[in-house]
């Protein structure tokens, strides 16, 4: 006799093991854009900036105090942009739904320039 696995058995640890992949890599691209600047900055200087904090340091204040609000900053816009897309797609009912198609870059250009014209 035969052993079937069906799908959805395997689809939550798949879908689990997916998304410990996904935020494995986020993290490894979150290190190498700290690193990443007018001064490049070894990873191993990154990550002892957050382990052994020394503010003596000029490569640690820039990570710390420059680079990862700016990391923060664009991961949480990006997360929002995402959500929002998402929400459009699901209050729309269309998996295609994006602002070009739904003409909402037209109404926010006409606001743009009725806002710029009128001061």
């Amino acid at each position: 006799m035969t052993l079937v696995l069906s799908a959805p058995r395997l689809a939550k640890p798949l879908r689990l093991a997916g998304l410990a992949g996904v935020v494995a890599l986020l993290f490894v691209v979150s290190l190498l854009h700290l690193g990443f600047g007018a001064r490049p900055i070894a990873p191993r200087v990154v990550l002892e900036a957050f382990l052994a904090f020394d503010p003596a340091s000029f490569d640690h204040r820039v990570v710390r105090d420059l680079r990862l609000p700016r990391l923060c900053a664009g991961l949480m816009v990006g997360a929002a942009l995402g959500l929002c897309g998402a929400l459009l797609q699901a209050v729309t009912r269309n998996p295609l739904g994006e602002p070009h198609v739904l003409g909402l870059n037209a109404g926010a250009t006409f606001a743009v320039v009725t806002t710029l014209t009128l001061g």
